[in-house]
C-alpha cells in the first residue's frame, strides 16, 4: 500500500470530506490516525463497514482507522494513494516535501508566486 503524510488540515483545505468516519481532528488520540482511500478500503479492506476505530500497525507504530475518503479523492500527487497519516512534528525534517493551497480570491497566480518566493527565500540559511 503506498501512502502519504499530510498535515491536519489537508482534507478540509481541499474541500473533501469523509464518506465513513471523519477527517483528521485537531488534535490525536491514543493511536496515531489513519484515513483510508475509498478504492483501498473496498479492495484491501472488502468494503468492511466496521474498519472504524480498527488499529493497523504501520512503521513500527499503530495507527487507527478513523476514516474513509469520499469515494472518487485519490489525493493531489502523481501516484494514487491508499491512505494518508498525519505529519507530526518529528518528520518535519523528511526528505522532501509538497506543498499545496488555495489562492486567495483576489490574488493572482503571479502575485502568489512572488509570496512564495518571497517565503522560500526566508526559509534558506
Amino acid at each position: 500500500m503506498f501512502g502519504n503524510r499530510v498535515s491536519n488540515n489537508y482534507f478540509s483545505m481541499l474541500g473533501v470530506g469523509a464518506a465513513r468516519g471523519r477527517v483528521f481532528a485537531a488534535s490525536g488520540g491514543t493511536f496515531q490516525e489513519v484515513v483510508l482511500n475509498h478504492t483501498a478500503w473496498s479492495s484491501k479492506f472488502a468494503g468492511d463497514p466496521a474498519i472504524l476505530g480498527k488499529i493497523l500497525p504501520m512503521f513500527g507504530g499503530l495507527y487507527e482507522v478513523v476514516g474513509v475518503a469520499q469515494e472518487g479523492f485519490n489525493g493531489i500527487g502523481q501516484a494514487p494513494t491508499d491512505f494518508w497519516i498525519p505529519e507530526h512534528q518529528e518528520s518535519v525534517q523528511s526528505a522532501r516535501k509538497t506543498l499545496v493551497g488555495r489562492l486567495r480570491e483576489g490574488v493572482s497566480v503571479p502575485q502568489a508566486k512572488a509570496s512564495l518566493l518571497v517565503e522560500a527565500q526566508q526559509l534558506t540559511v
